[in-house]
């Protein structure tokens, strides 16, 4: 595993909420959000978000498919 360093800020209210909301939302850490942040900010992405959107594209295929399912029979 990479060496990590602890990098830290002030963030205005606002922003520390929005993390807090993505991070209820998705189930992530506010510091995986905003690792995830950084890395798609440098060009890269983190393993773990490929996932995330991998199953994200997954689960609207399966709801795509259900819907045309009800609609065409």
């Amino acid at each position: 595993m990479a060496k990590t360093e602890v990098i830290s800020t002030k963030v205005d209210l606002d922003i520390k909420n929005r993390l807090a909301a993505i991070a209820n939302e998705t189930g992530k850490s506010e510091s995986e959000i905003v690792r995830d942040f950084i890395l798609e900010g440098l060009g890269e992405t983190s393993p773990e978000s490929v996932r995330s959107l991998v199953d994200e594209v997954r689960e609207l295929k399966q709801k795509c498919n259900r819907l045309v399912k009800a609609v065409f029979t």
